[in-house]
């Protein structure tokens, strides 16, 4: 009969297994369930890309860095402190609420001060009554922000996609209605509204707990020693992915932003159709596998793996059939994207692996080191913008977004074998028969579309893209068929068994 000591022992070792058990099947049920709300979002734009012109969307693009720089100052790294400080309980995460609402609250002032000046930069009449509507967003932002990290934090993976579905069916509804009956960017600002207020409620409904407002001093102080590393290192990331949008707008306009914003909407759907949910799961998972002691290199390798498996693929067809995609889906008016598109595409491709390699980093404590190195990047991404903007024109401006975030996922790498151990070896060995299998169905893809161009913008796309796909499938099958058969049992066992 097993002593006390011993009982408790067994507790604590089961703990993170459980933790691991549940990550493990919850990454491919992330990929699957995130899919339709993602995919609904992705089908909006392009029907909106047929009622507005480009440069209503290079307006919302604009406006939409501004919010978002706004409410991270607002949150203060709290909704990810929130999920890596498991030992909060009820009374700290009342204090931590409180002070995501105060912060949305500041946010809004802010952006209201804000958005005289915007009409000032921007060369657009609605500038700043685009501004000062979209400001209501960030009053809610900290409610929202709080429980979402909610739902991560207890790893709530099915009612936070509902929520996210509730976002994307309000949007589309809204935006696309008004778009019809000619209502411009107040299209989308409406639809935005819509979306950022339906997921609020969403989550507030369907979170495992409700949490009242409180304030302590002593947990604030704690906490915010622990939000700073990620204002930091989140910043430092959205200056990153959001520059080239302040460039293009000032360099070359707000029309050259719509055309190279459309392009960068659509290739950055594997990231937040695959990758990102993805990562509200291995985020607070490794959170609480490192808080129990526990050895996460084969939870990692296998969210790497997966992420690989099915985001990739997307990224390297997007790029191979940039113009008939193009053409076909949004027409001649948005031909102006095709270079930058093709380029984006590949970037699309390295950019989920990027995400999962660094929310690892995050998740291990390691926010405040990544955002230092961020910044540096920051720097030199800027300038390379600048010249890439006035010498070369938007293509020119996505290479640099490719080389920036290739040479960022190898610093990653590097810092994860330094950190926590997995070798470099190791990591490429989990996707590199994935990377052999996209360059070959980059190939066939671009061959097939250039090919078939003659039969019309839309036969090439399909075309393309079967072909694509159907080389990708095959070259897995016949390097190492347990890839696709370890996902798709991966996946059939998550989907019964993932804990809501």
């Amino acid at each position: 009969m097993p002593t006390g000591d011993e009982s408790r022992r067994a507790s604590v070792n089961a703990a993170p297994t459980s933790v691991r058990d549940r990550a493990l099947r919850g990454v491919p049920w992330a990929v699957l369930s995130a899919l339709g709300p993602r995919s609904l979002t992705l089908v909006t734009t392009l029907v909106l890309a047929r009622l507005l012109a480009p440069s209503t969307f290079g307006l919302m693009a604009m406006a939409i860095v501004v919010l978002t720089v706004l409410r991270m100052l607002g949150e203060l790294g709290l909704a990810g402190a929130l999920v890596v400080r498991q030992d909060l309980d009820r009374r700290g995460q009342g204090a931590v609420l409180t002070m995501m609402l105060a912060g949305g609250a500041l946010a809004t002032v802010l952006a209201l001060a804000f958005a005289p000046l915007a009409g000032i930069l921007l060369p657009d009449s609605h500038a700043t009554s685009v501004l000062a509507v979209l400001a209501a967003s960030l009053l809610v932002g900290g409610f929202n922000s709080f429980y979402d990290a909610v739902l991560q934090r207890e790893l709530c993976l099915g009612p936070r996609l509902v929520a996210l579905g509730c976002q994307a069916v309000a949007q589309a509804v809204v935006s696309i209605t008004l778009a019809a009956f000619g209502a411009g960017v107040w299209s989308l600002v409406a639809g935005y509204l819509a979306g950022i207020a339906s997921f609020g409620l969403g989550a507030f409904a369907l979170a495992p707990y409700r949490v009242r407002p409180r304030f302590d001093r002593a947990t604030a102080r704690s906490v915010l020693g622990t939000g700073s590393g990620f204002v930091l290192q989140g910043s430092a990331v959205y200056g990153q992915q959001n520059v080239d949008y302040v460039v293009v707008g000032g360099v070359l306009g707000t029309a050259s932003l719509g055309l190279y914003s459309m392009a960068y909407r659509i290739t950055a759907f594997p990231s937040s159709a695959i990758a990102e949910p993805i990562a509200t799961v291995t985020f607070p998972a490794f959170a609480q596998m490192r808080h129990h002691g526990s050895e996460i290199e084969g939870a990692f390798l296998s969210a790497l793996r997966t992420v690989s498996l099915v985001a990739c693929p997307f990224g390297v067809l997007l790029s191979a059939s940039a113009e008939p995609f193009t053409l076909a889906l949004l027409g001649e008016e948005w031909s102006g994207m095709i270079g930058p598109f093709a380029v984006l595409g590949v970037w699309a491709a390295v950019r989920p692996v990027h995400i999962t390699v660094g929310w690892l980093l995050v998740s291990l404590g390691h926010a405040r080191a990544m955002g230092l190195v961020s910044v540096v990047l920051l720097a030199a991404l800027a300038v390379a913008l600048l010249v890439a903007a006035r010498s070369g024109g938007l293509t020119a401006v996505a290479l640099v977004m490719l080389a920036h975030v290739t040479l960022t996922l190898g610093l990653w790498a590097t810092l994860v074998k330094r950190l926590a151990g997995v070798g470099l070896s190791v990591q490429w060995a989990a996707v590199r028969t994935i990377a052999a299998a996209c360059l070959l169905a980059w190939l066939t893809a671009w061959v097939v579309a250039q090919a078939s161009g003659s039969a019309g913008a839309t036969p090439a796309l399909v075309l393309s893209l079967v072909a694509g796909a159907t080389a990708y499938l095959t070259t897995l099958r016949v390097l190492e068929p347990s890839v696709l058969r370890d996902g798709i049992r991966r996946s059939a066992q998550a989907l019964g068994r993932v804990d809501g």
